[in-house]
């Protein structure tokens, strides 16, 4: 069974091999070399674009960020090497603990509804497991979660 409330999932029965590689299996060089073709791109607009990377919604590129210590308007072509690395750490990081912690609490389904782990995109939250104030803004069309920890590239 599919629940999609917000209507956002489209369903195809044998789809055709995609060529946009799944955020668990991205790898540096890919994402470099997405990053330079879209070098003004708002960091958390291109992590969430389904067209760049597969998987990767809402809430968990707001917790993706937030563990890379990045603010989600940085612009992607100035963002450093190294912290481009802590991104795909933490896109690996942050999605496999997801999962983890969904299989724990709800085994036999996987609903977005079960989000009580998240450390920053959590309305349940006001302040990061950093002690910093959790913050709101639309970003990228979305609501979106930030603390001022977060480094702002432009």
């Amino acid at each position: 069974m599919v629940s999609d409330p917000k209507g956002g999932v489209a369903l195809k029965l044998n789809p055709s091999p995609s060529s946009v590689p799944d955020a668990l299996e991205v790898d540096a060089a890919y994402l470099r070399r997405k990053i330079a073709e879209r070098r003004r791109k708002e960091v958390k607009a291109f992590l969430i674009d389904q067209s760049i990377l597969r998987g990767i919604g809402n809430a968990y590129v707001d917790e993706i960020l937030w563990q890379a210590r990045t603010a989600p308007k940085s612009v992607v072509g100035k963002i450093p090497d190294h912290v481009v690395d802590n991104l795909l750490t933490s896109i690996r990081s942050v999605l496999i603990d997801a999962i983890e912690n969904i299989k724990q609490e709800k085994p036999e389904t996987f609903s977005e509804e079960v989000r009580g782990f998240l450390r920053v995109h959590n309305p349940k939250r006001s302040v990061s497991p950093t002690g910093h104030r959790i913050m709101t803004e639309q970003v990228a069309s979305r609501i979106t979660y930030f603390t001022e920890e977060q480094v702002l590239y432009v």
